[in-house]
């Protein structure tokens, strides 16, 4: 029969992992038996139900329905040597389902408070798993000084999170990151490495939430908070994404899922090369679009970039609405390459101030930007932008309305921030009156709020 806390079964109570050596654990303790006061020592008790490098025994492992508590502490992980999906250290050998879903947390569900180290020196993923659903992860504090990459780190991450990206019945579902902090290095020698903190391949329906990460590599793109290839329904909410090549890189994708609508919203990107980096079939669909909104980009170099083929793999239905770009030293808005016809990308009811340049498509036919059905941009507040870049073309604000017949009701003034590193709007600013509700962001479609992040005011950007 069960203690106060474990199961025999299929998981319906709480599970306890606790090495502080109050009270004693032990990994041969049975799941039945595991309680607050005889707890495990190690996550991969918890996860594979057996003591590290032992043979996992999903009877006796942490599932569906199950929470398990891991007290506040730096916990030892064995690493697999292997680099990409296959070399996660910590992968739960049991999925949760949508209804009951598999959860690691801090105890009483704390922030950023389990902090974890490489038993002995080796590389690959510290948490994640392979076609494992409804998994959540949340109080972690992970830093490349605990879990160091030595070099030929290439394809690793700390979290990696994956599924069979030929179908939709074998994505990875449901999977929550929460709660956490991620750190890695500013370095140079990380770059082209495709090393991400976080990395999604072959996943559908995945939320990031409430999560600080910093710190990876330097100038390059594949170095990034989190990198995406076939990943699906993702939201990413009350983030940051500060110092690193890449904030999140939506690089490849395949189509086997019918819906790639994702949302980024109420994040904070400061101080990294390319924001959003959109690529090969990052999109949305008609009725539902791809949303990044009420996000902040601090010192972005590049705010939002969209990479293109020239054909159907390009982005498209993707909607940046009332976010608030600031510092960028390059642009608010890139286009690499030209946009396929009837992308349907729009720019609405933003700022971009003190940039190089407002909006650029340097590299992209004209037709980009003066067909409305691939890219239209209105109701933005731009200020101190140095000029839109058109093949070459230095545009001021004005060419660009007339020649291209972009941003009619467009302002070029200033937002008027409460204060320079507060991008709220003062009581008199002309921002206020200037956005129109559409896509469900700010009320009723056609509704006047106003541009930029903070619609109400009393909105939580980055984490919590």
């Amino acid at each position: 029969m069960a203690t106060a806390g474990g199961s025999s079964g299929p998981g319906t109570s709480p599970l306890y992992v606790n090495n502080t050596g109050t009270p004693a654990c032990s990994d041969a303790t049975s799941k039945a038996n595991n309680s607050p006061q005889s707890p495990w020592c190690t996550l991969h008790r918890a996860a594979t139900g057996a003591a590290p490098g032992a043979t996992a025994n999903a009877a006796q492992a942490a599932a569906a329905g199950d929470t398990v508590n891991i007290t506040c502490g730096q916990y030892p992980i064995w690493g697999t040597g292997i680099n990409g999906f296959d070399g996660v250290a910590v992968k739960p050998v049991n999925s949760g389902t949508a209804t009951a879903p598999l959860r690691f947390q801090a105890l009483n569900n704390a922030s950023s408070c389990v902090r974890l180290q490489w038993a002995t020196a080796t590389r690959g993923a510290a948490l994640g798993g392979h076609n494992v659903s409804y998994v959540q992860w949340s109080g972690f504090d992970i830093n490349e000084t605990d879990l160091p990459w030595p070099a030929g780190g290439f394809q690793t991450a700390q979290f990696w999170i994956s599924g069979d990206s030929g179908s939709t019945s074998t994505l990875a579902r449901g999977v929550v990151i929460e709660n956490s902090r991620l750190r890695g290095t500013v370095t140079s020698s990380r770059d082209n490495d495709n090393y991400s903190l976080i990395r999604l391949s072959g996943v559908d329906g995945v939320t990031l939430r409430n999560l600080d990460v910093r710190d990876v590599g330097e100038t390059d793109e594949n170095s990034s908070g989190s990198t995406w290839y076939h990943a699906y329904n993702v939201l990413v909410e009350n983030c940051r994404f500060e110092n690193m090549g890449s904030g999140i890189y939506v690089k490849g994708q395949t189509d086997p899922a019918p819906n790639h609508t994702s949302i980024f919203r109420r994040n904070v990107f400061r101080n990294v090369v390319f924001a959003l980096e959109l690529f090969t079939l990052a999109n949305g669909l008609p009725q539902a679009p791809f949303l990044i909104h009420n996000n902040v980009f601090d010192g972005a170099a590049y705010g939002v970039r969209f990479k293109t083929f020239g054909d159907s793999r390009d982005p498209n239905d993707i909607k940046v609405i009332n976010n608030t770009f600031v510092g960028a030293t390059a642009n608010c808005i890139d286009f690499v390459g030209t946009q396929q016809d009837e992308a349907h990308l729009e720019f609405r009811n933003n700022i971009c101030v003190s940039t190089a340049q407002g909006i650029s498509s340097e590299s992209a036919a004209v037709v980009t930007v003066t067909e409305a059905d691939r890219f239209a941009s209105n109701r933005n507040v731009f200020q101190t932008v140095n000029r839109f870049t058109q093949i070459g073309a230095n545009l001021t604000f004005t060419e660009w309305q007339s020649m291209y017949g972009q941003d009619a009701d467009s302002l070029f003034v200033s937002p008027q921030f409460v204060g320079a590193a507060d991008f709220h709007l003062a009581p008199a600013s002309p921002a206020r009156t200037l956005g129109r509700a559409v896509f469900g962001i700010g009320g009723t479609s056609g509704t006047t709020i106003p541009a930029g992040a903070y619609i109400t005011g009393s909105e939580v950007i980055g984490p919590y």
